[in-house]
């Protein structure tokens, strides 16, 4: 029969007596076999067929006797439990008190939902701060650029002024990755009060020496910016002509307020932070605006044309006036302003009756018109040209004779000339408050005669322009002169206007990278501890830090304890704050500063880190009992004691032995192993109890005579002893035989959830809270029979020795519950001329989200495992346990609804499901991917195809994203390069609905 598919009694007993039937059929067709109501024949049938199915199951455990006994005979005991591990903040109870201490052993307690209360223990001594982390950014050596981090840092504007930035919370980082735009600037700011103001206007720079910037701005490495009154703008034409930089200014410029001045701005900024230092020689600037015609022309009693006027009407009168008005080309102090005109002559005849000059001497009393039977002629023989300065009008300095500008009354085409003046102030003209020209008529002979002909001036087509040329040989400079630095303002007018050389860029100082963390309070004592958490990435080399702390006269070197290992792992830095430790101001920030230097910044590898946090400590799940003290009244051979304890994990045996040994050998031990001893002396300095702790082995196999060893049996919570021939008992009658310091573990109920670990056992004083933030990981039970057998049967294959990369594997799984999967990569390596095999062992852990802390205890406790076994044939160097690199796998998909039905509900349960099947441990199959195997597009596809339900699939985007030594990397499936290291994990999915058509 082949029965050995099944597996229960009862299944066993079925497929026994179906055969019975059909076989009964056969040979005894006249005899019916009947199970419900049996003959005498059917009672037999059934006796049978029951002690055939107990001779069955007892043949099926023939072989596992077998195995376990075969198992026995190599001396296997069953492994202990492993203690699960977390990580725990501890908070003051209130800012007056400078800190507290938690000693090392301090006794916590967890209670879980089932209100089971587990205890754990810290591992070190710590000192909790009331400090806590208020700035943090990183600062880059060689470009000076600054990435903010954490608080409110003060930085640079475009337009050099300073300014406090929005307060940030720390987020996960890469390390000195500088590639994201930082807070500093690197840019020359050039000032002026009038030159830049305008529309249209051309303006020059002219930068002597300067060919590095000139060529720089040619490959857009340099930005030419503007302040117009919209902010900063780029100036959009602009040419390089020899050493100068001709632009236009397509909008008005805003004005920008230094030293109670106002100034309008023109900005030359770095796109990326310069790496060579940039000078120049000097600057000067020109500018020309376009041809322009006045804002407004007015008379004194209405507003006139600008493109054609007379300025004085057609009737000349003694101290008539005109007033010309612009806004921008009279307020340029220093510019040449022209003033180009064509002027006319036109004519007009006045004539008074007797009657009309008597009424108009009545009303104007002003001289008698003489009256004349000949026409006399008037003409503008003299005028004046005056501009406003706060307190009245002023002589206009023309360079040409403009005073008789229409005394001959000749046409043509005129320019009139000056330099416009510094004082010149907006005057109210006719509804305008604007700077303006005043041209006044003084003299014009004959105007009052009657009859007279008056040739009156018409002016057509006024222009005005200005030009910042040099004149008479005078350079024009900016006002201001200025150079953003990283997040230093330098003030460059007083070399500008001595004729030094102008350092415009500099670089960043020879300083290194560095990674400043502020804290708003000093720690007073120590030890201090610093949780750094970080991505894992154990195949890459670390990043060497150098540490130090602010002072009074600078950063000096702090001496630290790093179990980051150069930050390729998350773990503690430990260190003991000095006493010089000192408030310095950075970037408008004062705190007490702890700066991380980058000591190679050659290497690529950027460590990201997740989180950083103060006053963490490590706990495990472990309660270390009472000492139990044990008596013997005669030493026998073989003997066992029972403990008072349960969960053991391990235990220290100190046998006293003072009756053993001779005065001598006891110093020699003193001397030799004084951990290892435990003395007591009587009052005449006589030693009365010499205790030295024992050795626990799995057997007594290998044991010498001399050996003090004894057995550990964890199932029945017992320790035992050998024979006292081949190995050493315990013997002393008189005193305490030993005495036993057990430790304790929950194994997997230490796995406690975040927030389940916040009460102590001992009074701490001033603590606040006790919470962990994250789940405890790493506790397992105590090995099972069955996972013995397993491992039993690796030693019977390897015979204790790893060889192959099958026995790695074999020896990684047995080890622990928590690793789910194992691979050995044998990789060669060439160094000094000689290959050499480096053995990477990758373990997938069962709890993928867990502290990181615990990965790095379960690879120490492997590594000292693995090193007992493979001692002779590997060296040291060559064995290395890492986690398999992650590939997140993320997919958007675009579906067609067939029907209608709720599409959150379908879409949040379709991401779901994909996050179940990229699950590198449960996924797949609810056995999890293999490690270096990754899903190809076509599983995926199909897996998408088993969600859809009523739907079409439109659309398709699959991506990797997986980190290296630079940081992130996004790339599509097909044209990602999966090593024997990766794995795969859920990304982020979307789920889009496109509408039937």
């Amino acid at each position: 029969m082949q029965i050995q598919d099944y597996r229960s009694k009862e299944e066993i007993e079925e497929a026994v007596l179906a055969q019975m039937e059909k076989l009964a059929g056969y040979y005894v067709p006249e005899w019916k076999f009947d199970r419900l109501h049996p003959d005498a024949g059917s009672v037999i049938a059934l006796l049978i067929a029951g002690q055939i199915r107990d001779n069955i199951i007892r043949f099926r455990q023939v072989p596992e006797k077998y195995h376990t006994e075969l198992v026995n005979m190599t001396g296997l005991s069953i492994l202990p439990a492993k203690p699960a591990q977390a990580m725990v903040l501890l908070e003051l109870a209130q800012d007056t008190i400078p800190g507290a201490y938690v000693p090392k052993g301090t006794k916590l307690l967890a209670q879980t939902d089932s209100q089971e209360k587990i205890i754990f223990e810290t591992l070190q001594e710590t000192y909790i701060t009331g400090s806590r982390l208020q700035a943090a950014f990183m600062i880059s050596g060689k470009s000076g650029r600054m990435i903010a981090l954490q608080g409110r840092l003060n930085y640079l504007t475009e337009t050099g002024r300073t300014e406090t930035g929005k307060e940030k919370t720390l987020q996960p980082f890469f390390l000195f990755d500088f590639r994201k735009e930082g807070l500093e600037r690197n840019a020359l700011l050039l000032y002026h009060t009038s030159l830049f103001d305008g529309r249209g206007q051309d303006i020059c720079i002219r930068i002597e020496a300067g060919q590095a910037l000139l060529k720089g701005l040619a490959e857009k490495q340099y930005l030419l910016k503007y302040y117009s009154k919209e902010g900063m703008r780029m100036v959009e034409h602009w040419t390089i002509q020899g050493e100068t930089i001709c632009c236009r200014l397509e909008q008005e410029c805003g004005k920008v307020k230094e030293d109670n001045t106002e100034y309008s701005l023109l900005v030359l900024e770095a796109a990326e932070p310069p790496e060579s230092s940039v000078t120049a020689a000097g600057i000067t600037l020109t500018a020309r605006g376009d041809r322009q015609p006045p804002d407004f022309v007015y008379n004194g009693r209405r507003e006139l044309p600008s493109a054609r006027f007379a300025p004085f009407g057609d009737t000349l009168t003694l101290y008539a006036e005109c007033f010309i008005g612009h806004a921008f080309c009279f307020a340029k102090p220093g510019a040449v302003v022209s003033l180009t005109m064509e002027v006319l002559y036109e004519e007009h005849e006045e004539r008074l009756t007797n009657r009309q000059e008597e009424a108009a001497l009545k009303i104007i009393r002003r001289k008698p018109v003489l009256v004349y039977d000949q026409t006399a002629d008037a003409y503008a023989e003299e005028i004046t040209l005056e501009y406003y300065n706060g307190r009245g009008w002023k002589n206009l300095p023309v360079k040409q004779d403009a005073e008789h500008l229409f005394a001959k009354a000749k046409g043509g085409q005129y320019t009139i000339e000056f330099i416009c003046p510094a004082d010149w102030k907006p005057a109210g003209v006719g509804g305008y408050e604007e700077r303006c020209i005043r041209m006044q008529l003084i003299r014009a002979d004959n105007c009052y005669q009657r009859p007279c002909l008056h040739h009156y001036p018409v002016i057509c087509g006024m222009e005005l322009f200005y030009n910042y040329e040099s004149y008479e040989n005078r350079p024009v400079r900016p006002d201001r002169l200025a150079a953003l630095s990283r997040t230093s303002y330098r003030n460059l007018t007083a070399p500008l206007r001595q004729g030094k050389v102008l350092p415009l860029f500099i670089p960043g100082n020879d300083a290194k990278n560095a990674l400043l963390l502020g804290f708003h309070k000093r720690f007073a004592e120590g030890p201090v501890s610093l949780y750094l958490e970080v991505e894992e990435h154990t195949g890459f080399p670390g990043r060497k830090l150098g540490f130090s702390y602010s002072t009074a006269q600078g950063f000096r070197t702090l001496k630290v304890t790093d179990e980051t290992e150069q930050l390729t792992k998350s773990g503690m830095i430990r260190f003991y704050p000095p006493q010089d430790m000192a408030v310095q101001t950075l970037e408008g920030v004062a705190c007490y500063w702890l700066k991380l230097t980058d000591l190679e910044e050659g290497q690529t590898y950027q460590p990201y880190i997740k989180e950083i946090l103060l006053n963490a400590i490590t706990v495990r799940n472990e309660e270390t009992l009472e000492e139990e003290h044990f008596y013997i009244e005669e030493p026998e051979p073989n003997m066992k004691f029972a403990l008072q304890a349960q969960h053991i994990l391990d235990t220290d045996v100190w046998v006293s032995e003072e009756n053993e040994l001779t005065q001598e050998q006891m110093e020699q031990l003193c001397d030799t192993q004084p951990d290892s001893v435990r003395v007591e002396y009587d009052d005449a300095g006589e030693i009365s109890s010499f205790l030295v702790l024992w050795e626990e082995v799995p057997n007594f196999d290998v044991s010498c005579a001399s050996d003090r060893h004894y057995v550990l049996d964890r199932l029945a919570n017992s320790i035992g002893f050998g024979d006292g021939i081949h190995v050493r008992i315990p013997r002393n009658t008189q005193n305490v035989a030993f005495i036993a310091a057990v430790r304790s573990s929950r194994g997997q109920l230490g796995n406690v959830k975040p927030g389940e670990i916040r009460e102590s056992m001992s009074h701490l004083l001033f603590i606040k809270s006790i919470s962990n933030p994250r789940a405890a990981a790493g506790g397992s039970d105590r090995e099972s029979v069955q996972n013995a057998l397993k491992r039993g049967a690796g030693v019977l294959s390897s015979r204790n020795r790893l060889v192959s990369e099958l026995d790695y594997v074999r020896e990684a799984e047995t080890f622990s519950d928590a690793i789910h999967q194992a691979k050995c990569i044998v990789q060669q390596e060439c160094q000094e001329g000689k290959i050499h095999n480096r053995i990477c062992l990758v373990l997938l852990r069962k709890e993928l989200l867990s502290d990181a802390g615990v990965f790095e205890k379960l690879k120490a406790e492997l590594t000292a495992h693995l090193r007992k076994r493979c001692e002779l044939t590997v060296q040291e160097n060559e064995l290395q346990i890492m986690e398999p690199l992650f590939a997140a796998i993320s997919v958007e998909v675009w579906l067609e609804a067939l029907q209608e039905e709720d599409w959150f509900g379908f879409s949040q349960n379709f991401c779901r499901q994909l996050e179940e099947y990229f699950n590198p441990v449960t996924g797949c199959g609810q056995k999890g991917w293999k490690i270096g195997t990754l899903p190809g597009r076509t599983q995926i596809l199909m897996k998408i195809n088993s969600l859809k339900q009523h739907a079409i699939v439109k659309r398709t985007v699959i991506t990797v994203t997986c980190q290296n030594q630079t940081g992130f990397h996004e790339t599509s499936l097909e044209q990602f390069v999966a090593t024997d290291f990766h794995i795969c994990r859920s990304g982020t999915h979307k789920v889009h609905r496109i509408e039937a058509e």
